[in-house]
């Protein structure tokens, strides 16, 4: 068992709002532009322009190879997040403006935008310089990132928020298999980004699940009371 203090513990949720819930709001988003029927002949038509985007290093060569895989046919569920807001605003009618949205900015548009932000603040950022989120900002980032999947995705993802939001954080919500969760997902933000910096909260969760297949994550003032 490890324990990190509530700051550490905010960090370790984003990250898991960030990399299990976004990305599937994000895909519902992609699947309504992308028809999932038609998605091979769709990234087959745009080959020119996709060509471009690698050639000036907007996709590298593992999006590239999710794009046009051996077998043949592509599947918008090997996408990340970053792969498919490319594909969204280089191949469709999207646009995603470079700085954050307001909070009254609630376009299709401004939601992809803001989840995008944030991941890379998340991710490229160490909060206070030891990888720590106060509260306050939790708090608004998390209505932040949790209204926008609501609205791209759905009511049922917007509970799946809430619900983790407060959810303790044992083997229900970190399965056994999290060290291969954990560790595809950095390695895939790491390969898509060279500016990717680990926070201190994300290099204790991987030292802990490269030694144990289990992960219990206690807040410290949980263990205060015992």
């Amino acid at each position: 068992m490890t324990t990190i203090s509530k700051e550490e513990e905010n960090n370790v949720r984003l990250y898991l709002l960030l990399s299990r819930i976004s990305p599937r709001a994000v895909r519902a988003v992609f699947d309504r532009e992308f028809n999932p029927a038609c998605l091979n002949v769709s990234i087959h038509k745009s080959r020119i322009k996709l060509e471009q985007l690698r050639q000036k290093s907007i996709i590298n060569q593992s999006q590239w190879n999710l794009l046009f895989p051996s077998n043949g046919r592509s599947d918008s569920q090997t996408f990340d997040i970053t792969l498919m807001i490319t594909l969204l605003t280089n191949l469709t009618q999207l646009s995603l403006c470079n700085i954050a949205p307001l909070e009254t900015d609630k376009s299709q548009s401004d939601d992809l935008a803001r989840i995008r932000n944030y991941r890379n603040h998340i991710s490229h950022v160490t909060l206070n310089g030891n990888g720590k989120i106060e509260s306050a900002y939790f708090t608004e980032a998390w209505n932040d990132i949790s209204g926008a999947i609501g609205r791209l995705g759905g009511q049922d993802m917007f509970t799946e928020c809430t619900e983790l939001k407060t959810k303790c954080l044992d083997t229900s919500t970190v399965p056994w298999n999290i060290r291969v969760q954990i560790m595809q997902i950095l390695e895939d933000w790491q390969l898509n980004d060279a500016n990717f910096v680990e926070t201190r909260a994300a290099k204790r969760v991987l030292e802990c699940v490269k030694k144990t297949a289990v992960l219990l994550l206690l807040p410290a003032r949980v263990l205060g009371k015992q």
